[in-house]
């Protein structure tokens, strides 16, 4: 799969991930203290729900079953995208890979435009999100967002401006 495909993908499973997480420990945090925690939307699907804290931690393990094979799924995805790549190439003339890697250039030129779009309305919502939070939660905010991205919450997923790496194995000269 293209470096920029799988950083698309794997930002939108970061955002899915972090929505069942946030969801799940808003559940927890219900049932865990005994007392009821207000969420920012009061009436949303799963209030309705009423679940026991077994049935959140059962839950919990349903959907982190179904992100792992989601990712597992992704993972096989890259890998026959890559041997359908290697298979394309060979069908190619020189003159015919030089004008595929001028598109694929200006592809992933416009795909980078997008990627630093969507991190930059994701950088602004975690700003938006901290100054309306007390110092207490915004230590937890932050611990959710390193333990759900995997990285700090407020480094960029992409240098501004950075170029894309080259696609090993797509089109070599």
């Amino acid at each position: 799969m293209r470096t920029t495909e799988s950083r698309i993908v794997l930002l939108l499973a970061f955002v899915l991930t972090l929505a069942a997480g946030l969801a799940a420990g808003l559940w927890g945090a219900r049932y865990l203290s005994g007392r009821e925690v207000q969420t920012v939307a009061s009436n949303s699907p799963l209030d309705e729900l009423q679940l026991t804290a077994d049935q959140t931690q059962h839950m919990r393990k349903i959907w982190e079953s179904v992100r792992d094979t989601a990712q597992s799924c992704l993972t096989r995805g890259q890998l026959l995208r890559q041997q359908r790549d290697k298979a394309m190439e060979a069908l190619l003339t020189d003159e015919q890979k030089a004008r595929f890697e001028k598109v694929n250039q200006d592809y992933e030129a416009q795909v980078l435009a997008l990627n630093n779009q969507r991190e930059q309305v994701f950088q602004d919502a975690v700003k938006e999100t901290e100054q309306m939070l007390n110092d207490r939660q915004r230590r937890l905010y932050d611990a959710i967002l390193r333990k759900n991205t995997g990285r700090d919450p407020h480094q960029p997923l992409l240098e501004p401006g950075s170029a894309m790496p080259s696609q090993a194995g797509i089109i070599s000269h």
